[in-house]
């Protein structure tokens, strides 16, 4: 059996992230990050825009990437999800991204992460700010 192509009544991805429940869930998603004074949804952004590379992410940034680690370690325990051991934390935080504002693209267009991002970045254990304030 071949699929139905959609009708015209169909709304497109853009339409459906553009509904008031689709934005409820993109602000619940990131509120968490307000209980930090550091502005960990504009580094996520950031590091998300960059294909999660600390060091580029840094760079426009203009902060150290031991900084940028280090923010994203604070993300992960306020949103209660792994983002330096690999890309599966990233997903919904890209899809909240685009609802709110945060990335120019819809995720359906977005390039796919490439295998090595999947894998956790060098010098993101334990300690790594132990000398840069993050």
């Amino acid at each position: 059996m071949q699929a139905k192509p959609p009708s015209w009544d169909t709304p497109s991805l853009d339409d459906l992230l553009s509904t008031h429940p689709a934005q409820a869930w993109a602000d619940l998603t990131f509120a968490p990050l307000e209980q930090d004074r550091r502005d960990l949804r504009r580094t996520l952004q950031v590091w998300l825009g960059h294909n999660t590379n600390a060091d580029s992410a840094a760079a426009e940034l203009e902060v150290h990437p031991q900084t940028i680690r280090g923010r994203l370690r604070s993300a992960e325990r306020l949103l209660q999800r792994s983002l330096l051991a690999g890309a599966a934390g990233t997903h919904d935080l890209v899809i909240a991204l685009f609802i709110t504002g945060g990335i120019p693209t819809s995720p359906g267009r977005l390039q796919p992460l490439s295998p090595a991002l999947l894998q956790r970045p060098q010098g993101t254990g334990p300690g790594d700010c132990a000398d840069v304030p993050c």
